[in-house]
């Protein structure tokens, strides 16, 4: 997807955006896709937990992990988040920006 955002002009979305706060936004849409990684690396090792330990222990370590991944994972979904209220837009924006974005090329 990063590779999508990347492409991405104020163009595609039909709207004017300040360059800063754009900017700003597809930078922390690619952090957020990083640590979605990160993420998903911590929720692998918490279930291989489970299996390879079993028990109390091992529930108790993929409860752990979860947080960790949560926890890394919360406030980039933040800042992405607080980037497109200010831009005035929403999942479904991007979405379409994005089939506008592969139209153009």
């Amino acid at each position: 997807m990063s590779k999508n955002i990347d492409k991405l002009l104020p163009e595609d979305f039909g709207k004017s955006f300040d360059m800063e706060v754009f900017h700003n936004w597809k930078k922390s849409v690619n952090e957020h896709e990083q640590t979605g990684i990160i993420s998903m690396v911590m929720y692998v090792i918490g279930l291989a937990a489970i299996i390879i330990i079993g028990g109390l222990i091992g529930v108790g370590l993929m409860f752990a992990f979860m947080l960790i991944a949560i926890a890394i994972s919360a406030p980039k979904m933040s800042k992405r988040k607080r980037f497109q209220r200010q831009l005035g837009i929403n999942n479904r924006d991007v979405v379409n920006a994005i089939a506008a974005s592969k139209k153009r090329q």
